[in-house]
């Protein structure tokens, strides 16, 4: 058995997107099955196929740092791509790839947790499709049908910019972009951080190659792009930098918003009305159970007793107002924080949860307060088992 190998080295980030499109557009009964490795020669941002880039990417910043934004026809989540990463990709045809999706990810998965093993870390498959390293993501991939061909993909991550990817993202609040900070500082990782001398990229690129042909069992022959192959990217490369292709997808707007940082770690933020005001509460989940929350209180306009003072500022005002007794819990800091200490480590479930916000209640007599965090919390279950 033989497969070709397209190892391209550096390309423009257009071509990084487009030669696997090209290669699976391409696909025949007789064409070869085909693993291509290339690294991309700028930073850009990628969107999955089902995405919606301008609700989740902030379209403005990406254009103020030049970050280029694509969108690719296989699935997964917003990914920062650049120099520092080495792409794989695996193009089948489907009579020789697994129908199912998940062996599919095993079989081509096996190869990169082999590479990692050789380099003398100790890697696992979490799925459905990452790879991780003492529980930090150190490769993500996605994958499904492009074209006429079954094809999955991802990247090593030599070295990752966690700031600029927190700063691309499409975020409701800043507090929630605090949140995706903290959770890719927690669960990302690469292997300059695993590394304390990481290998060179000629030494990972032939490791790769060498667990890709132990993995499948097969003989890679180094090849070149056929001529029907470099004219299908030719079409590509017009059809992936058009609006009309990066915003082919149009998202209704939902009560929640979440963004995937990892197998299993979301970021969510939920909008509930409350006495007197109302308030964001923004949660981090790590495999269902809340790893940390914030509660933004607003204040309703008209609920301050009184005229602003001239040249007083509102925030004066509303902290002197909610430290008077009687005021709602959640417009003290101690009300916030005593209930956000509470729901740290529980499980986003109603019959752990309710227990906890009862005991918070009745400690401050914000019964409503309560009722209706609640059900922000489950509405955020909700959106979260939807995905």
């Amino acid at each position: 058995m033989t497969i070709r190998l397209l190892n391209l080295g550096q390309v423009s980030y257009l071509h990084s997107q487009t030669t696997y499109h090209a290669v699976a557009h391409a696909m025949s009964d007789s064409s070869p099955d085909t693993i291509t490795l290339m690294t991309p020669d700028r930073p850009y941002v990628c969107v999955g196929y089902h995405q919606d880039a301008a609700r989740d990417v902030d379209l403005d910043y990406c254009q103020s740092r030049s970050l280029p934004v694509l969108r690719r026809a296989i699935g997964g989540g917003t990914v920062l791509l650049d120099r520092h990463q080495l792409f794989f990709h695996c193009i089948f045809h489907p009579r020789r790839a697994p129908r199912r999706v998940a062996d599919l990810y095993r079989l081509v998965l096996g190869a990169p947790i082999r590479t990692f093993e050789q380099l003398g870390l100790r890697a696992e498959l979490v799925l459905p499709n990452d790879i991780q390293v003492a529980g930090r993501k150190i490769v993500g991939s996605g994958g499904g049908m492009v074209g006429n061909a079954a094809v999955v993909g991802g990247s090593l991550i030599f070295a990752f910019d966690r700031q600029t990817m927190a700063r691309l993202a499409n975020c409701p609040s800043e507090e929630f972009r605090v949140h995706v900070s903290s959770c890719l500082k927690e669960h990302m990782s690469c292997l300059g951080d695993e590394l304390a001398a990481p290998p060179s990229r000629a030494d990972v690129t032939a490791s790769l190659v060498e667990s890709f042909a132990s993995q499948f069992g097969a003989q890679l022959v180094p090849g070149e792009l056929r001529t029907d192959e470099l004219a299908e990217r030719a079409r590509l490369d017009e059809e992936f930098v058009s609006s009309d292709w990066l915003f082919d997808v149009h998202r209704p707007s939902e009560g929640v918003h979440s963004v995937k940082v990892a197998a299993h770690v979301y970021v969510c933020q939920g909008h509930v009305s409350l006495p007197e005001g109302s308030a964001d509460v923004i949660v981090s989940t790590r495999s269902g159970t809340i790893r940390d929350v914030s509660i933004i209180y607003r204040q309703t306009e008209g609920a301050i007793d009184g005229e602003l003072e001239s040249g007083r500022d509102v925030v004066d005002v509303v902290d002197a107002y909610a430290s008077q007794p009687g005021r709602p819990a959640l417009s003290r800091d101690s009300g916030v924080e005593s209930l956000t200490a509470l729901l740290r480590g529980c499980p986003l479930e109603e019959q752990y949860l309710r227990p906890l916000v009862q005991q918070w209640a009745d400690g401050l007599s914000a019964h409503e307060s309560a009722d209706a965090i609640l059900s922000c919390l489950m509405e955020i279950r909700a959106h979260l088992e939807g995905l």
